[in-house]
């Protein structure tokens, strides 16, 4: 008797165990877009569980719900990226079991902006957001700039692209795109672009048809052969573009360009000498000027009272020079060749004086004796020369002789020397 009421304690003991739901698998992975079937297994009773989707353990769906003998099935999709960690819960009475969703899908790319504005000669970096299962690796992805290969531009990895000295060559659009096991970054390449500030700078030569000396840093002084034209340059660049104002005391005669930075003298007359050209270029912050002295003469005076007397070997050569009214162009130096009277000789001998010296000298030895050369006298400034000619003619013999032909032989001093030198051996 005790028996048998120890036997039914146990079978009612037993009949009330709890029967504990299973997930089936307990990890549900699927490609984003997929459809995914959850499965709730409770053995061998026909259940009336309840299959849940939770976020935050916030009940979601609890439909589409296929309850068999021993299980109910779940049907859930098309997956999007968000659901991956999704908690599922299976309930049956007052027992649960629990599994978790995991969505394969490929890398998406977001960042705040994809406009960037960097100052030239910074480090700069831009660091993506990116979303995948799995996460894509450096080897797995592929920056372009402008559309091209990257090269040694930048260092990068998977999600960020470092500028350690940006430069204006940078300014571009770079793309980025990753393709893991699941997939390509979609829809299309993510991009960014970056636009590289620079302050102004000027692109060219600052003149011409003029003769332009840089007195102290961008400032020149420029000198134009009168009744010529030329053109002062202060064309710029920069990013944003600069602003470019020209500022000039002149009125006739010039025309200014404040797009192209292009002053142009048409025809330049005494009324523009000592003209005034002031070039400013701004942007940001930054400003940087040219500025012009521009002076209007001509060439230098001729040379006047030209002689060329030799005394032995040595050639003398003298002039005068006066240039009053051209006090603006000053005289760089005067210049002189020798060649033969004859027509078509080469010249000989060559070199020159500085503008303050009126007379030089210069060794004939090497000349033919007894030959007529000519002299041409050159006056140079900035502008252009003018030239004045004499001649002369070499002693004969050695050249030692003395003014314009005279001849001293050395050869004859030299016999007499001997003469003398033989009669006191004798004499001993």
């Amino acid at each position: 008797m005790k028996l048998l009421v120890l036997l039914t304690a146990c079978v009612l003991c037993y009949g009330q165990q709890p029967v504990i739901p299973v997930i089936e698998p307990v990890l549900i992975v699927g490609r984003a877009g997929e459809i995914v079937t959850i499965t709730c297994i409770v053995g061998d009773i026909e259940p009336s569980s309840t299959i849940i989707l939770t976020d935050n353990s916030q009940q979601l769906m609890t439909n589409n719900q296929d309850v068999q003998t021993d299980r109910v099935v779940y049907t859930y999709g098309p997956l999007i990226p968000e659901d991956e960690g999704r908690m599922v819960i299976c309930q049956y009475g007052d027992e649960q079991a629990s599994g978790s969703i995991s969505v394969l899908f490929p890398p998406q790319y977001s960042v705040v902006d994809t406009a960037h504005d960097v100052i030239e000669g910074s480090a700069y970096r831009v660091t993506l957001d990116v979303a995948a299962n799995p996460m894509p690796t450096n080897q797995e992805t592929t920056w372009t700039f402008n559309g091209g290969p990257l090269g040694e531009r930048v260092t990068v990895t998977f999600n960020t692209l470092e500028f350690t000295n940006i430069n204006r060559d940078h300014s571009g659009v770079y793309a980025v795109s990753s393709t893991t096991s699941a997939g390509t970054s979609t829809p299309d390449n993510f991009n960014i672009t970056i636009n590289v500030l620079y302050p102004p700078m000027f692109t060219a030569e600052p003149s011409t048809g003029l003769v332009c000396t840089e007195t102290t840093t961008s400032s020149y002084t420029c000198v134009l052969l009168e009744g010529m034209g030329g053109t002062l340059n202060c064309a710029t660049v920069g990013n944003p573009p600069p602003t470019l104002t020209i500022n000039s005391d002149v009125s006739e005669q010039i025309s200014v360009n404040n797009i192209t930075g292009l002053v142009t003298f048409s025809s330049a007359t005494n009324g523009e000498n000592g003209a005034t050209v002031d070039c400013t270029a701004t942007n940001g912050d930054v400003t940087v000027s040219r500025s012009f002295i521009v002076h209007v003469g001509r060439g230098p005076a001729q040379p006047t009272d030209v002689t060329a007397t030799i005394s032995g070997s040595i050639l003398t050569v003298s002039w005068t020079y006066s240039d009053p009214d051209n006090i603006n162009i000053p005289l760089v130096q005067f210049s002189y060749t020798i060649q033969a009277a004859t027509s078509g000789s080469t010249v000989v001998r060559d070199g020159t004086a500085g503008p303050s010296e009126r007379s030089l000298t210069v060794d004939v030895l090497e000349l033919e004796e007894n030959t007529r050369y000519n002299v041409e006298l050159r006056a140079e400034n900035q502008l252009g020369s003018t030239a004045a000619a004499s001649q002369f003619t070499t002693p004969m013999g050695d050249n030692s002789g003395g003014n314009g032909g005279s001849v001293t032989t050395c050869s004859c001093l030299l016999s007499v020397l001997l003469t003398v030198c033989l009669a006191l051996v004798l004499r001993l």
